[in-house]
């Protein structure tokens, strides 16, 4: 038996404590894990010839139980030697409360000392897991050989030439088998005056397919003018496609060629084309019905020969269901569609690409181009791309600029080194059971609002467990379990 904590009535320490109770209560009631509660211990039955009670003289006695679920983990025990039925039912309820809170907050200390605990062995065992990690790293030096191996093959040049072709695609740098699908296509239309509606991701190269288009036509010794419909504001992008007359409104000065004059003979690409406004998506309606525009402030009509090449980076058939887009304006841009894949679709053009902008980056610096380790081109290899090959060349101009004479893993990007993907949940592939799907899916969530949860409270671990709606313990198990630190 041991005595943790005594005070008398004058709230001074008790000295020698343990003689000074009666074990014998104390164990009764860590044993049935029930109190004992006597208004006058020397009388009481129970107590008969017990040597503790005879011999401290004790009156009244209120014992309780500490409970650590079914157990008892220890006592609250009160007496008093003078007065008998200082104690009743009402201190009984009391003091069983105040037991129960006890023994909570008891057992969380236990449980922080044990996380402590476990966090001291886990240090002490740092130098054996650094040693199975050099054991690891060997054996993946080994498997990288292989893959690194697989990954050269992906990059040396196709053995395979492209496929005959009437036109010149060489500005558009690629060895994949979907885009030479796409090439056969231009040399079908590069000739003939339909619409085409060029649609894909941004970043995936729709300007230059139209250039494609426009370069390898009759038309390529005209103007090839492109412009963003999105980038134009709804109140001037009348005059900027049809131009206007001197004194059309406050400002204009001079005629001025709106972008299908300039563009007559020619091609106009008209980028991100959903953007249009409704009003405007009439007006070029009437334009490609007629073959003729009249400036602003204008009366004459004038008659106009341009090739239409527009591009979306949004499906414009679901744009037409939305009423966000013109039914008819639609059926006259969509003769021909090309559907560009993107990058992470194409990854057999990544080393191409790659090569292709440490060519550009060298030539544009004045400087030796620079070459690419293994391990940065498999990480290269390995991302998604979301923002596609406009994306790519931001990153290999950025880590041009960060290297010396060779790019390796540690110049790229965090996103790229953290092996980030930005994919479709559509075509997120499952293994195993619902039940272990969701269990991991469910474990997934919870790691990431807990990690959210502790960024935002600033890593104060009270705050975060008040915030999540769980008890402190439980946190320290939870980030124990998915393995949450914070990163110095």
């Amino acid at each position: 038996l041991e005595v943790q904590c005594s005070r008398n009535l004058d709230q001074e320490f008790v000295k020698k404590s343990k003689f000074k109770i009666s074990s014998s209560i104390v164990q009764q009631v860590l044993e049935s894990n029930q109190p004992v509660l006597t208004n006058d211990a020397q009388n009481d039955n129970r107590f008969t010839g017990i040597f503790s009670v005879q011999g401290l003289k004790l009156r009244s006695v209120l014992c309780v139980p500490l409970r650590d679920e079914e157990k008892s983990i220890g006592v609250l025990y009160l007496d008093n030697r003078f007065e008998r039925g200082v104690f009743n039912r009402y201190h009984l309820r009391l003091i069983q409360a105040f037991a129960d809170q006890a023994a909570i907050a008891l057992r969380i200390a236990w449980l922080l000392e044990e996380a402590k605990k476990r966090e001291e062995d886990l240090k002490k065992s740092q130098e054996t897991i650094m040693e199975l990690n050099k054991k690891l790293q060997k054996e993946l030096e080994k498997q990288k050989l292989r893959y690194a191996s697989a990954i050269r093959k992906a990059s040396s040049p196709p053995t395979k030439k492209r496929p005959k072709l009437k036109h010149d695609y060489s500005s558009i740098i690629t060895q994949s088998p979907k885009m030479y699908e796409i090439f056969k296509v231009l040399d079908k239309v590069c000739n003939s005056n339909v619409p085409v509606l060029i649609q894909g991701e941004s970043g995936t190269g729709k300007e230059l397919i139209a250039r494609a288009l426009h370069f390898n036509s009759k038309r390529k010794k005209k103007e090839f003018v492109s412009e963003n419909c999105g980038a134009i504001p709804q109140t001037l992008m009348e005059s900027e496609f049809f131009g206007y007359e001197k004194g059309a409104f406050t400002g204009a000065d001079r005629r001025k060629l709106g972008l299908f004059e300039v563009a007559n003979g020619g091609t106009l690409f008209l980028d991100e084309i959903s953007e249009m406004d409704p009003d405007m998506q009439t007006k070029l309606l009437r334009v490609l019905q007629e073959g003729e525009i009249r400036r602003v402030g204008g009366k004459e009509t004038i008659k106009v020969d341009v090739r239409i090449i527009s591009a979306c980076n949004k499906d414009l058939a679901e744009e037409v269901k939305k009423n966000h887009f013109r039914e008819d304006l639609f059926y006259r841009l969509n003769v021909i569609t090309i559907q560009l894949p993107p990058l992470r679709e194409r990854k057999e053009d990544i080393p191409l690409l790659v090569d292709y902008f440490l060519t550009k980056n060298a030539k544009k610096m004045g400087k030796p181009k620079k070459s690419v380790s293994q391990e940065a081109m498999d990480i290269l290899l390995d991302y998604d791309w979301p923002g596609n090959v406009r994306e790519l060349e931001n990153e290999i101009e950025r880590a041009c600029a960060l290297s010396k004479d060779m790019i390796t893993p540690d110049i790229l990007s965090p996103t790229l080194l953290s092996g980030e993907r930005v994919r479709d949940e559509g075509s997120k592939t499952y293994q195993g059971t619902l039940k272990e799907i969701l269990q991991k899916e469910m474990e997934e969530v919870e790691r990431r609002v807990i990690l959210q949860t502790l960024e935002r409270c600033k890593w104060v671990k009270s705050k975060a467990a008040e915030a999540l709606g769980i008890s402190r313990p439980t946190l320290d198990m939870k980030m124990e379990k998915y393995e949450i630190h914070r990163s110095v």
